[in-house]
């Protein structure tokens, strides 16, 4: 009987998860982390009502949300010398704080917008589907997810600050451990490079290095111009890409099947030089089974996003196998993973 118990409740448990992740929404719209970060110590329910102009009478609502989201790790809990309980930031919140360098709200935000989170509802009709060249994201809008960014400008803004608020975090981390992979490069073009935020960091870390932010025209034509250095080139990945001595692909190939990633990595092949005279691509992305220490929580995270590209495009995360048998159907001569940077990798591959 026990077990019976604990097997229902372990039921319930899953059946509701999708609630922490809308608190988790709601807390960055409502902007939690800034107002106990401004309150300066450990703050009660009390005082966020005040702050955030919350209705006392929704005070025992407030304080359930404060109550999940300290289980799940986002708030430590305190009490304070009059017996109040009183909430106080982690190393995860700080991610969501609007001052951090690394503010990760941007992406959560997108994650969890709507024209995402109701794809996973088709995800059973799609399933049933023997066409794998239509996503659950395309059943459920009826465009692809690029297309309906340029009809949508309030969600191409959405991807937009997500994938800048990645590069922030990310290239951050690969400057200072993963140096190595851009040592000697003169010219780098960014496929897919949004808003050029990746291309300023190169630049900024790696004296003399000249890149090429290369993506769609809409894209390109709301980019701001940031430095000398950085060229705008729009274009199409599948027809050509700018020459130059390198080429970066971040977060890229993920969002494609395997016949047009093995497109993709053609051109770029065409557009660099060979091995010995310095040409390589250098790409940051999940490879399936490498990560952080922590192997549960990474393998968990790894599965869900690759659940996530699998509903939302017709892309998928990849092993160390599958990335290779794409790197040998297009041509390519040699890889090496050359670390890990928490759930992604960077990968050197050579013409």
């Amino acid at each position: 009987m026990e077990d019976t118990i604990k097997a229902h409740a372990q039921l319930w448990n899953l059946t509701f998860s999708f609630i922490k992740s809308m608190c988790l929404k709601c807390a960055i719209e409502l902007a939690i982390p800034d107002a106990i970060y401004l309150h300066g110590t450990p703050a009660t329910v009390s005082d966020l009502c005040a702050s955030l102009s919350v209705p006392p009478v929704k005070s025992r609502h407030l304080r359930s949300l404060m109550r999940l989201l300290s289980l799940e790790g986002l708030f430590d809990t305190h009490v304070t010398p009059s017996g109040e309980e009183a909430f106080d930031l982690t190393p995860i919140s700080r991610f969501l704080l609007s001052t951090s360098i690394h503010c990760s709200s941007p992406f959560v935000r997108f994650i969890l917008d709507c024209h995402l989170v109701d794809s996973s509802q088709m995800l059973g009709d799609w399933l049933h589907s023997p066409d794998v060249t239509t996503s659950s994201f395309e059943i459920t809008h009826g465009k692809v997810f690029w297309d309906l960014v340029v009809e949508r400008p309030q969600l191409n803004s959405l991807f937009n600050s997500a994938m800048e608020s990645d590069s922030s975090f990310v290239i951050d981390i690969v400057t200072r451990v993963c140096w190595e992979a851009f040592r000697g490069i003169g010219s780098l073009v960014d496929v897919g490079g949004g808003t050029g935020l990746t291309a300023v960091k190169l630049v900024e870390a790696f004296t003399g290095l000249r890149c090429i932010v290369f993506d769609l025209p809409h894209v390109i034509a709301t980019a701001p111009r940031a430095s000398a250095a950085i060229e705008f080139v729009s274009g199409d990945m599948f027809v050509e890409v700018p020459r130059a001595d390198a080429v970066l692909l971040k977060w890229i190939l993920h969002d494609w099947n395997d016949e047009e990633c093995i497109q993709i990595l053609k051109r770029c092949k065409e557009a660099i030089p060979p091995r010995e005279k310095g040409g390589k691509l250098i790409i940051i992305d999940i490879v399936a089974g490498m990560g952080v220490n922590d192997a549960q929580i990474t393998k968990e995270t790894q599965l869900l996003f690759e659940l996530h590209m699998m509903i939302n495009t017709t892309g998928k995360e990849r092993d160390e196998e599958e990335w290779h048998n794409l790197f040998v159907a297009a041509g390519l001569c040699g890889y090496k993973i050359i670390h890990s940077i928490g759930l992604r990798s960077v990968i050197e591959v050579y013409p």
